[in-house]
């Protein structure tokens, strides 16, 4: 009786042990990922996405009843995503536009997610605990996971897939318990899921996959109770379809023939990167011809769809692995071609939990050796969380994403454009590094921000602008129908003083594109710079007729009157841009100017006071200022 009561104990003490090691072991997986994506915490927002979603996003300004009113109503960058952008109103409530917090949000959230991937496939293979941690340990690092996680504008991937994971967790839950609770909650989820992305759709039939992997039988009862899940499905794939109609060519891009080789080689490409996570690309843009890979690639796909139906009564495990992976990857295979893209790194970010449980169990059953399997996911863990943290490199600015894409795809247009989109925001925020100059800056040609012209150029600036008017040449080399480039082109060339190659720019762009407040303004700031202020002025006239709030328009439509000696109507224009913006420096420059000229000298000293307050450090006002009062006491 006492050796069989030590014997349990024995038995306990070594369970114990087990868990403890088991939970270790995931502590340092969890660890070993946080601290690679820690790196980026501080990553910069990116031109491409995050100015959609963040950056120029005044709707996430406000927490609201208007604000989550419109999240809710609304599509943003083609796309539903309610819960999403109320991530991001919060994140902007607390740090407004500093960076970390969305990219901490963006870590936390994927660290959490490979925590549910250990217990879902803990519920599903409990045979085995080194099956849920190389799972775990393969989604935590990933190299493919990189964009999902980096990229702020991916949020929308962390969090359908944390909401997603929690819905089948209760549903391999219900398997067991039959509880409808449960169930309810598992459906609960799944809301929130789609609510975040629309790829979420697809979870009732991967339902139908965990069903099969359960050994349920198929019956009218296991089909209707997912009935109002499918509703839902329905109704938030109908949403996805209206979100994204502006994005979907109205008629075939390509052959047929070209579209079939495509999905096939997206699909290899994703099964074979999941092993050899090598070449990896922001980008991987459509070829102009079909090349001989593609017929391999098709000839590979059918031998995959042949081994499920092969392996369907050998092997549960294989054929569960590779219907989660099809199931979830199928909506994004381009087979409907959208984008400017054949595949995306950040499409696999659910999808190769199926593969990865593949070769989980594989390793698992043919490596008796428990050591063995340690020095696998060891080994899986340095190669796999080295690529990973190079790859988290290539995302730090957007001048070495797109570089990247450039080197390993030399023709590659939207990368050339938002790099040069980069080097030119670069030379603005050094004008206007002190933040009184304007109320508004400049970042491509279709935001709608009007620019105000530095007065002079330090050689970085002018090294930036080169940088980005060589990056529009490309794009205009390589396709010159490129939406906006011609407008991109002569904003930059504007900032660089080359006026008459801005004008001639902007009047290729303005045969391609309507007017708008931006378009006016550059066009009246080029007519300004080359002398034609009469007409300048109208345009000016323009832009205030559309945007009547900017004081950007009233301070360069001042400064045209000035030039024609319009004084009177020049000191309104400055009035009034300096009411918009109190702390418009320039406007208070020039405005000092006139009202001297006029021998206002009590209206120049107010003005001077204002710049000296809003410049503490500005000498050369300081001494204006006494010469003015000792006019006034004369």
């Amino acid at each position: 009786m006492a050796q069989s009561k030590k014997t349990k104990q024995q038995i306990n003490d070594l369970h114990t042990s087990t868990s403890r090691k088991k939970y270790l072991v995931l502590c340092v997986i969890l660890f070993i990922s946080f601290v690679i994506y820690m790196q980026g915490v501080n990553y910069a927002l990116m031109f491409w996405d995050d100015n959609l979603y963040v950056t120029h996003n005044q709707d996430i300004r406000g927490l609201s009843f208007e604000n989550f009113k419109l999240f809710f109503t609304e599509f943003y960058a083609g796309n539903y995503q309610p819960l999403t952008l109320i991530s991001y109103a919060i994140e902007y409530y607390f740090v407004g536009l500093s960076p970390w917090l969305y990219h901490f949000t963006n870590i936390i959230l994927h660290v959490i997610n490979a925590v549910l991937v250990y217990i879902l496939i803990k519920k599903i293979y409990p045979k085995s605990d080194y099956v849920a941690l190389f799972v775990a340990a393969f989604f935590a690092i990933h190299p493919m996971k990189v964009e999902s996680v980096v990229w702020i504008s991916e949020r929308k991937d962390v969090l359908y897939g944390f909401f997603f994971l929690l819905s089948l967790i209760c549903y391999s839950n219900y398997l067991r318990s039959k509880k409808t609770g449960t169930f309810v909650l598992s459906a609960l989820f799944f809301v929130c899921s789609c609510l975040s992305k629309s790829a979420a759709v697809i979870l009732p039939i991967m339902m139908l996959a965990f069903d099969f992997y359960a050994g349920r039988v198929f019956n009218i009862k296991t089909i209707m109770e997912k009935a109002p899940l499918f509703m839902i499905s329905i109704i938030f794939g109908y949403i996805a379809i209206l979100s994204q109609k502006a994005a979907m060519p109205t008629e075939p891009l390509f052959s047929l023939d070209y579209r079939v080789m495509t999905v096939a080689n997206a699909f290899i490409s994703y099964f074979l990167k999941a092993i050899l996570p090598f070449n990896l690309s922001a980008l991987y843009p459509y070829p102009t011809e079909i090349p001989n890979t593609y017929y391999l690639s098709f000839i590979l796909a059918c031998g995959l769809i042949f081994s499920i139906i092969y392996f369907f009564r050998k092997s549960k495990e294989f054929v569960f692995g590779m219907l989660f992976f099809l199931i979830s990857i199928m909506l994004v295979l381009q087979i409907k071609m959208v984008g400017n893209a054949t595949m995306a790194d950040r499409y696999t970010y659910i999808p190769y939990i199926g593969l990865f449980f593949i070769l989980g169990v594989f390793i698992d059953r043919v490596i008796t050796q428990y050591q063995t399997k340690k020095v696998i996911l060891t080994m899986g863990l340095i190669i796999f969380s080295a690529i990973t943290y190079s790859r988290t490199l290539k995302w730090k600015t957007d001048e070495t994403l797109f570089t990247d894409i450039i080197e390993q795809y030399p023709t590659t247009t939207i990368a050339y454009n938002n790099r040069g989109v980069y080097y030119m925001n670069e030379a603005i925020k050094l004008m206007y590094d002190n933040k009184a100059d304007t109320s508004a800056k400049s970042f491509d040609i279709s935001s709608n921000r009007p620019l105000v012209q530095a007065d002079r150029l330090s050689d970085i600036q002018i090294e930036y602008l080169q940088k980005s008017i060589a990056d529009f040449d490309a794009v205009i080399l390589y396709d010159s129908n490129y939406k906006d480039i011609y407008g991109n082109r002569a904003l930059a060339k504007y900032y660089i003083k080359d006026y008459q190659g801005s004008y001639n720019d902007f009047i290729k762009y303005q045969d391609k594109e309507k007017g708008g407040v931006s378009n006016y303004f550059l066009l009246a700031n080029i007519k300004s710079a080359l002398g034609n202020h009469e007409v300048a002025i109208d345009d000016f006239t323009k832009a205030i007729s559309l945007d009547s709030k900017n004081a950007d328009n009233y301070y360069n439509r001042g400064n045209s009157k000035k030039e024609l000696n319009d004084y009177a109507g020049a000191l309104k224009d400055y009035d009034t841009a300096i009411m918009l913006n109190p702390a418009y420096l320039k406007a208070y420059n020039n405005r000092s100017i006139l009202r001297c000229l006029q021998k206002d000298y009590v209206g120049t000293v107010e003005d001077y006071d204002k710049m000296i307050e809003l410049n503490p450090m500005d000498t050369t006002t300081s001494k204006n200022r006494a010469i003015v009062m000792g006019l006034i006491k004369k």
